[in-house]
């Protein structure tokens, strides 16, 4: 039975505060990317651990998608895809990027 009461969970160390950002779960963890703090738009990824409850900043290989807000992202496989959104200069992006997870 639940009693569906609210909790205020935080921790130290944490991502910025941002809207437009995209978040799937895999693996006991919450992965997010992206967003924006109102001034900077941001192509990086956080993960947040549910068992040991520690945000991550996480280091990518690669190329990295250009920065974005308000684009979409799922969970397949061993991959996260993150579709379309808008940039810092609210240009309208179209592509599609896969992250091995």
């Amino acid at each position: 039975t639940s009693n569906s009461l609210w909790e205020n969970v935080s921790y130290p160390r944490s991502p910025a505060a941002q809207t437009g950002h995209s978040a799937i779960v895999y693996a006991r963890s919450w992965i997010v990317f992206g967003g924006s703090n109102g001034e900077n738009v941001f192509n990086d990824i956080w993960t947040f651990d549910f068992g040991k409850k520690e945000w991550t900043s996480v280091a990518c290989l690669g190329y990295l998608p250009p920065p974005r807000q308000q684009h979409s992202a799922l969970q397949l496989g061993e991959k996260m895809f993150v579709f379309g959104g808008v940039d810092g200069q609210t240009l309208k992006l179209c592509d599609m990027w896969a992250l091995d997870l």
